[in-house]
């Protein structure tokens, strides 16, 4: 009996670590959002998701982090009320100390979490390498979301959306699966982010693999915005022309790197449609479904060998992809997104950088050289930056430029903008050849011109 009972102990004592560990908090970090390229001698927060891997809620948090040897910038404790942070559970946090790179290169940080009772030290911290950059394209951030008619939870997802989808330099793509408007390549191009459900959403294709797919909706806004203080090593141009009579899409890609690395490069480009009206679970009647992607000329993987492994800066890369337009899309809606994709792997890919428009986006340049033009731009002619004097009051203003041929070449919308404030423009006709261009300001039914030379 005696035996036994010794027996038993020693058994309990082996599976007492084992019980500590069901019992354990298993803290860990996700979803950094620092962007894979950054400018010299800018602010940027270290922004992360604090998660939880076990059963155990944990009530208290500490994030601290390192930029390259640099000193380690302590966290504080954070005190969670409640139940605290349970199994699947999320908390954003935003460091409240700011990074700064002083010089061009590829810089390391590594942050971490700690929770008193851990069981598991393995998952506590992330390493992230980024570069910094002196010469540079702005960047346009790419959001992939998966939605359905039928998604109940979609309506949310679609709304927080909408919040920011229409601003210039963020790129929205809604894939529909397993409804009237899902398309094969899709649903092929989407199952690459090992995503099941729906609301999902994808940010610049996962960045290298450290964004993960997820349905945190509430938290994309802000994942995104601090990607679009980011820059892109890497311009994209895309010329559009459509052939009214034969329905016949050509888009004519450029682009131009400022920075080079090794990899393997992608173009693609997708076809998204607006003004779709269609049923959707859980919202009122007349739903009206935007953004939502009709083809991927690139296909699933996007079109390969047009940049080489290592693109030479300065080197311009071409590709034109060709569309027939089906009888049931209509050419005033239809939107293209290109992208040109760096893979370093079938699951590490970061979409580089992304540009956006209408397929039919050329504009009467006749008509506006028929209007006043009473839009102040400073210096004109330019080398390269300029100053536009806003003419009214808006709270939305939309900013275009466009070649004398119509096309349109760049555009940004501005928020609370009054009359006579000045919006620079800086880098944006780097990549553009020397010549005439229009600047259309508008808000509404307001609109004023300027013709400028770059010279």
């Amino acid at each position: 009996m005696k035996k036994n009972y010794v027996s038993f102990l020693i058994l309990m004592l082996g599976l007492l670590p084992a019980l500590n560990h069901i019992n354990a908090q298993d803290a860990f970090l996700s979803n950094l959002a620092i962007p894979r390229y950054v400018k010299t001698n800018q602010s940027y927060t270290v922004s992360v998701r604090a998660r939880n891997a076990a059963n155990t809620a944990y009530n208290g948090l500490k994030i601290s982090y390192q930029l390259n040897d640099n000193p380690i910038v302590q966290g504080s404790n954070i005190n969670l009320s409640g139940n605290g942070l349970g199994l699947n559970s999320y908390l954003p946090f935003n460091s409240p100390v700011p990074f700064s790179i002083s010089s061009a290169g590829v810089n390391t940080i590594k942050i971490w979490i700690d929770v008193a009772g851990d069981s598991n030290s393995s998952n506590d911290t992330l390493k992230y390498t980024f570069t910094a950059l002196s010469s540079y394209a702005s960047k346009t951030v790419l959001m992939e979301v998966r939605t359905a008619t039928w998604c109940p939870h979609c309506p949310g997802a679609l709304s927080s959306v909408a919040d920011f989808s229409n601003q210039a330099n963020i790129a929205v793509a809604k894939f529909h699966t397993s409804d009237q408007f899902s398309t094969t390549v899709g649903d092929q191009y989407f199952s690459a982010y090992n995503s099941t459900g729906t609301p999902n959403g994808m940010i610049d294709m996962g960045d290298w693999g450290t964004y993960q797919v997820n349905s945190a909706h509430p938290t994309w806004a802000n994942e995104v915005e601090s990607r679009m203080a980011g820059v892109s090593p890497v311009a994209i141009t895309a010329s559009p022309s459509y052939n009214s009579e034969t329905r016949t899409l050509t888009l004519e890609i450029s682009a131009n790197f400022h920075f080079s690395e090794t990899s393997e490069y992608f173009v693609n480009a997708i076809l998204v449609e607006n003004n779709l009206a269609g049923p959707q679970s859980n919202a009122p009647s007349g739903f009206i479904h935007n953004q939502v992607v009709r083809d991927i000329l690139g296909g699933r993987h996007g079109t390969s060998g047009i940049i080489p492994d290592n693109p030479i800066v300065g080197t311009i890369y071409t590709h034109t992809y060709t569309k027939v337009l089906p009888q049931t899309w209509k050419p005033e809606d239809v939107e293209f997104i290109v992208n040109i994709v760096s893979r370093k792997s079938s699951s590490q890919k970061l979409s580089l950088n992304a540009t956006k428009g209408k397929i039919t986006n050329q504009v009467n340049i006749a008509k506006i050289n028929s209007n006043e033009n009473n839009l102040v731009v400073f210096p004109n002619p330019f080398s390269n930056d300029v100053t536009v004097q806003i003419p009214f009051t808006g709270e939305n203003l939309l900013l275009d430029i466009y070649t004398t041929d119509g096309k349109l070449v760049f555009n940004q919308s501005f928020s609370n903008y009054q009359v006579d404030n000045e919006i620079r423009l800086n880098h944006i006709f780097g990549d553009l050849p020397k010549g005439v261009y229009f600047i259309r300001v508008r808000e509404g039914e307001k609109h004023s011109y300027a013709k400028i030379i770059k010279g």
